[in-house]
């Protein structure tokens, strides 16, 4: 779909300047054009920065670093830590897209475990509940005790109703995955399971109960709590939940406000781009020859590299 350059490598190798630059605004305006239908916030982390790419909400950290991300990029992931309890908060933010009876949202993220302890930890969440005095019971996505990823969704502020449903394969190792996961309020059928998708490296997975509580299903209402990453947040922006923070690293997290599909979600798997955020790849190939072709363009182009 788009190719990235790091400039040093070309400009070492005296590429024109005013073609690099060109090839800067191509990438950038087709990741815009493929990345953007319903897209609430972007974050890729970029030197450590919480803040958004997308949708002008910033983040606030506690105890977070930078870090790699999955292509061996310096400082283009974020860390965090379990002893330290590192979190993110982004405020009593996104309730137009998560509460309500036709709400659609999905998530798009990319983790690697710091270790094999990870149990029951969030990885997103907008959730305060008993353990902090409140009643802001919205969602979480975590790793859970049998280290599937799993979303709990709450019906109700207080602990009254809501379901759980986690996907079939665990996830034990240091590696880095990418998650999908997606809730349709629309959907009443299959005890609310049919509200779900959840996918992990493109997989999409096969779903089972594990908690559930209320007969009937309703919808996500709208709390006070904070959303952000790493445990569930007060109202206030800190740690709510007595369990483990999550403890290791996440990166390019996106929020639509639509499900997104299967090949939506092959497509940022395969995305090596790192959604552009360094305007390069890791290793770029090096080049003296660039032919786009057809010229004039028109809907698509082919970048042809001549060593």
């Amino acid at each position: 779909r788009y190719l990235c350059f790091n400039s040093q490598p070309y400009l070492q190798s005296n590429m024109n300047q005013k073609l690099f630059y060109s090839l800067v605004i191509i990438c950038t305006f087709l990741t815009a054009q493929s990345q953007t239908a319903n897209l609430v916030a972007q974050y890729d982390f970029s030197n450590g920065s919480l803040n958004a790419q997308f949708g002008g909400v910033n983040g606030s950290g506690h105890n977070i670093y930078a870090s790699p991300d999955r292509f061996g990029n310096k400082n283009e992931a974020i860390e965090l830590r379990r002893t330290q309890n590192s979190t993110v908060s982004f405020g009593d933010n996104f309730d137009h897209i998560f509460t309500g009876n036709s709400a659609k949202f999905s998530f798009s993220f990319w983790f690697k475990n710091g270790d094999l302890a990870n149990s029951n930890a969030s990885f997103i969440t907008k959730y305060s509940g008993s353990d902090c005095g409140e009643d802001g019971r919205e969602f979480g996505i975590r790793i859970n005790s049998s280290k599937k990823i799993e979303l709990l969704y709450f019906m109700s502020l207080q602990n009254g109703s809501y379901r759980g449903y986690e996907g079939h394969t665990a996830v034990n190792d240091t590696n880095w995955h990418h998650v999908v996961v997606s809730y349709n309020a629309t959907i009443n059928t299959n005890n609310g399971k049919d509200r779900v998708q959840i996918y992990l490296d493109t997989i999409p997975q096969n779903l089972s109960l594990t908690i559930s509580q209320g007969s009937s299903l309703s919808y996500i209402q709208d709390g006070s709590a904070h959303f952000g990453l790493g445990a569930p947040l007060t109202s206030a922006g800190g740690k709510c939940f007595s369990g483990n923070t999550y403890h290791g690293y996440m990166d390019d997290i996106l929020i639509y406000s639509r499900n997104i599909n299967s090949s939506e979600v092959a497509a940022l798997y395969n995305d090596t781009s790192s959604i552009c955020s360094n305007i390069g790849m890791k290793d770029a190939v090096q080049t003296s020859i660039l032919s786009l072709y057809p010229n004039p363009t028109h809907n698509y182009f082919t970048i042809e590299m001549i060593d």
